[in-house]
């Protein structure tokens, strides 16, 4: 089945690795900057990457068009541009220690150009497979930027124990190295601008949003992005406030989540077939996993039994987030009228924009919890409930259309 997979894939697979590497050598690490270095609550830091986050919302709004009228290559390269000079004016701030309402704007424009520059590599993805290869080539891209995920953090946490601004250099020249590589390697007539005129068409994004059962799958979606975005501002907020933990432990925590993902997404994702049970029990685990970060907390031997709850939220991600992505793509697809093309824009911005919301309103949620209770377990109990939710709505789903749900697997 790697056989199937197109090699402009793997490079936009490379790609994606270093701009992880870069993103989370530095961005992770704003959260503990604020924290620590500007005194601010943990529900106030939640509130401003959430909100930027947030705002983050509206680039993945136009991105569709954009991917239409400009191709994906284009619409790459330039958008990964802005992000790295944008991240080299962040590390500018902190470095000359201005205010932080001076990093405000970029974290703003960050997340602005997320879905913007996100979308077309998605869309490319969705584009270079089809329903017998695709979620095996989702899990090879998420291989890929997970791998960027276990040495950033590491790397990162490094370079932050000598000055919080230096991971934010390393950010910018990553990220230009990964401009480089798409405009040399993805070729235009695989990211071309489509001649079709629907993309500018009302119509085009009724049809579209006419499937009743894509939208209730991918809104639900919502409670998977949630969870996940507490790995980053919730929990590294938590451990160094709570538990003092160094930049460099927490960068070892994010190591081993990165190169769990990195070695076991693409064995994992050939075995699990059924989908849906790969989403539900990766759901039930991402629960387990803050949940049990909670009670270790309470048992008063938390810093030793900490990998294991990382491991277990590893786990919940490496079996549902692929998984979601793949079979949200399916159900957009069936008895769709939109040209191929245009569709997987559509789906990959929709995607993108329900995952951006769920990383903007998890740390503001998770934050707050954070400042108005003090008992690790109930933090943790009431931050993972979003699983629960999921797990049941997705059960519902699957109680109603069960023949659907089936036909999407693989």
């Amino acid at each position: 089945m790697l056989r199937t997979i197109p090699l402009s894939v793997y490079y936009i697979t490379i790609a994606r690795m270093l701009l992880a590497f870069g993103y989370t050598m530095s961005y992770v690490f704003i959260p503990v900057y604020l924290y620590q270095i500007k005194h601010l609550s943990a529900g106030i830091v939640g509130t401003i990457t959430g909100l930027s986050t947030l705002f983050g919302l509206t680039g993945w709004i136009p991105a569709s068009t954009l991917i239409q009228k400009l191709g994906e290559k284009k619409l790459m390269v330039y958008s990964f541009l802005i992000r790295a000079f944008n991240f080299l004016f962040i590390g500018c701030i902190i470095y000359f220690d201005l205010n932080y309402f001076f990093l405000i704007p970029f974290l703003l424009l960050n997340s602005f150009l997320m879905g913007i520059s996100v979308s077309p590599m998605e869309s490319f993805l969705l584009n270079m497979t089809d329903h017998n290869n695709r979620n095996i080539a989702v899990s090879i891209h998420r291989t890929g930027m997970n791998i960027g995920w276990a040495f950033g953090p590491f790397i990162g946490g490094i370079l932050a124990e000598k000055h919080f601004a230096l991971p934010f250099a390393g950010t910018f020249f990553l990220t230009l190295a990964a401009v480089i590589l798409i405009f040399f390697k993805i070729h235009s007539e695989e990211s071309k601008p489509s001649n079709s005129k629907k993309y500018i068409s009302f119509q085009s994004l009724k049809i579209f949003l006419s499937n009743k059962l894509f939208l209730f799958f991918s809104i639900n979606s919502l409670n998977l992005f949630i969870l996940m975005s507490l790995l980053i501002t919730p929990l590294s907020v938590f451990l160094t406030g709570h538990y003092n933990i160094s930049k460099t432990d927490l960068g070892k925590l994010y190591l081993l989540n990165g190169l769990m993902v990195g070695f076991l997404q693409i064995p994992i994702s050939l075995w699990f077939k059924n989908l849906y049970f790969s989403i539900q029990t990766g759901l039930a685990l991402y629960f387990i996993g803050y949940l049990s970060i909670g009670i270790f907390a309470e048992m008063n031997f938390f810093h030793q039994l900490l990998y294991i709850s990382i491991i277990i939220i590893t786990l919940g991600e490496i079996l549902s987030v692929s998984p979601v992505h793949t079979v949200s793509s399916f159900f957009a697809k069936e008895n769709s009228q939109l040209e191929d093309s245009i569709l997987n824009g559509y789906v990959s911005s929709f995607i993108g924009f329900i995952r951006s919301f769920g990383w903007s309103i998890g740390p503001i949620i998770a934050g707050w919890i954070q400042d108005w209770f003090h008992s690790p377990l109930l933090i943790w109990l009431l931050s993972a409930s979003f699983g629960i939710i999921g797990i049941l709505v997705f059960q519902i789903l699957f109680y109603f259309n069960p023949s659907r749900f089936n036909n999407s697997n693989t």
